[in-house]
Order: structure tokens, then C-alpha cells, then sequence
């Protein structure tokens, strides 16, 4: 049953707690390492999941999983949480905010990219014109408009953020293949990545003792950028009359992040940081409507 009026105060939740995330994770990661910050993260995640997916659809969503679905967990937990956070928070560790956040937003096309030799999608001229557009935004975002500084760009840190959406458009074509509920993946994935979590940080010699900032840092992560967040995005659209509209108004949230950046973070916004994400974001609104895989691409557009 659709109710314009609730999937649009849940698609506002959506953007307005998506949107803040870039400046949480610059933020906290001031005073955590990346392990110990992702560690807590995910353990705070897996139990909002677990807590969401039994009040929501109850013991029975759980029963009947085979081991080979099970197993199917521990590989996606494997790269999300454990791989696809780890790289991107790094990458925000060298980084910007304002120029992390645009660069890992361009998943959508490397989905795009590895749907072509993995899942035979073809690319199309119309595809080939978004990646331009989207990756002329990227060569923007990463040198502000001008080649004469070259030298002062930190190729690590970019090479992390678009190697985050390697591995997440990695991580969704599993997910893709796996017809179990969206929650129950997440929840499981999560658990796994959790104990692989725990095994990394004592490799690493314990959990460096949180502040008190630190730990609420965690939990926001844990809770709105992998948590409560997903729910509220699926039931925007469970219950839009359109499921079009939360897909065409969730790209206003990495340009809603800039502005957290700024007042949160600090970050002075250059405007080529503006213009590079409109130009990411028009490359993605191009290709994204003809594309089998619509239907991951929906799933997370943060």
C-alpha cells in the first residue's frame, strides 16, 4: 500500500541523515584509527539490523538459509563492511571531505563499468557520454579546475576513493544474486564483517581506548550511514506512489554533504568541487534509467 505523505518524511530522513555522513567520518576519524572507528561502527550496525530486520519480519526471515547462502554472507561481509570501509575511510583520512565524498559517488558507474565484462552488459553510446561527462567531474573535483599543482594532489587518497567503488559495485553484484531479504543480507553481512573486524583490530594489538566523542562518532556511522538509514531509503520507496521521485530527489544529498562540510568539517568549498559533483551526478541520471541493473543502483546512492 503506498502513502505519499510517509515515504516522503522517510525520504527526507534519508537525505538529510546521508548527507551528514561525509562529516562524521572526517571528524571522528580524528580520533580513532580506521580499524577501531570501523570496528565499532559495524558492531553498532549489525545490532540495529538484527533489531530492525526480527521487529520487522520476525524469527521467520531467519530460518531456512542454506550454507550456501550463508557462506554467500561471509564473502559479502568480507567486502562490506570489512574492504569497501576500510578503503574509503583512509581515503577520507588523505583527503578533503568535499573531495572524497564526490569521488566515492561515482560507484554507480564503475557498477556500470564491471556490469559489461562480468554480467555482459553492453555499454551503449548513451553510457559511453555518462562516464565522460561523470569522470570530466572527477578530473575536476580532484585538481579544482587547474593542472599547474599536480604535484600537491594526494594520488593515494584518490586512488582509494574510486577503489571504494570498485569494491562496492563488487559487493552489490553479489548482493544482486542473493533473493533473500534486504535486511537479513545486510544483517548477516555485517555480522560477518564484525568478527573478521575483531580478529584485524587484536592482529593490530586491541581496541585503542574511545573518548566519549569518539564512540558517539562511531555509533552515528554505525547507525546512519549503515544502519537505521537503509531501512528508512526501502521504505521510501516501498511506499512512494512514484518509487521515480525518492530515486530523483536522493541526488541531492552529496550536495546537501558540501554544505554540512563547510558549517561541520570546516572545509572551505572550492566551486569546481560544486560543478565537478553536478557533472558526476548528470553522468549517473543519464545512464542510470537504461541499465539492468536499475534495480542495485536504487539500493544506495550515497
Amino acid at each position: 500500500m503506498t502513502d505519499p505523505r510517509r515515504a516522503n518524511l522517510y525520504l527526507a530522513v534519508t537525505i538529510l541523515l546521508w548527507s551528514t555522513v561525509a562529516s562524521a567520518f572526517k571528524l571522528t576519524l580524528r580520533t580513532l584509527p580506521v580499524p577501531d572507528l570501523l570496528l565499532l561502527a559495524s558492531l553498532i550496525s549489525a545490532l540495529a539490523l538484527w533489531i530492525l530486520l526480527l521487529s520487522t519480519q520476525g524469527v521467520a526471515a531467519v530460518r531456512g538459509q542454506s550454507l550456501r547462502q550463508i557462506a554467500g554472507s561471509a564473502l559479502q561481509g568480507a567486502l562490506n563492511p570489512v574492504l569497501y570501509y576500510l578503503v574509503l575511510f583512509y581515503a577520507y583520512k588523505l583527503l578533503p571531505a568535499q573531495q572524497a565524498q564526490p569521488l566515492n559517488f561515482t560507484w554507480p558507474l564503475m557498477l556500470m563499468l564491471l556490469a559489461a565484462p562480468l554480467l555482459g552488459e553492453r555499454i551503449t553510446p548513451r553510457k559511453a557520454i555518462a562516464l565522460v561527462i561523470s569522470y570530466c567531474g572527477v578530473v575536476l573535483v580532484v585538481t579544482r579546475g587547474s593542472f599547474a599543482g599536480l604535484e600537491a594532489i594526494d594520488g593515494t587518497g584518490v586512488a582509494l576513493a574510486l577503489g571504494s567503488t570498485v569494491v562496492w559495485a563488487l559487493f552489490w553484484m553479489f548482493n544482486l544474486r542473493d533473493r533473500r531479504h534486504d535486511l537479513l543480507k545486510l544483517a548477516m553481512a555485517f555480522s560477518w564483517g564484525t568478527l573478521y573486524l575483531i580478529v584485524i583490530v587484536l592482529l593490530r594489538g586491541g581496541l585503542t581506548p574511545p573518548s566519549p566523542a569518539a564512540i558517539a562518532g562511531a555509533c552515528y556511522i554505525g547507525l546512519f550511514e549503515m544502519g537505521v538509514t537503509f531501512f528508512c531509503w526501502l521504505r521510501a520507496l516501498s511506499l512512494a506512489r512514484n518509487p521515480a521521485l525518492p530515486l530523483n530527489f536522493v541526488y541531492l544529498t552529496p550536495f546537501l554533504s558540501l554544505i554540512w562540510i563547510r558549517l561541520i568539517v570546516g572545509e572551505i568549498i572550492h566551486f569546481t568541487a560544486i560543478l565537478g559533483l553536478a557533472l558526476i551526478v548528470a553522468g549517473i541520471l543519464l545512464q542510470k534509467s537504461s541499465t539492468r541493473l536499475a534495480g542495485v543502483t536504487i539500493e544506495r546512492d550515497t
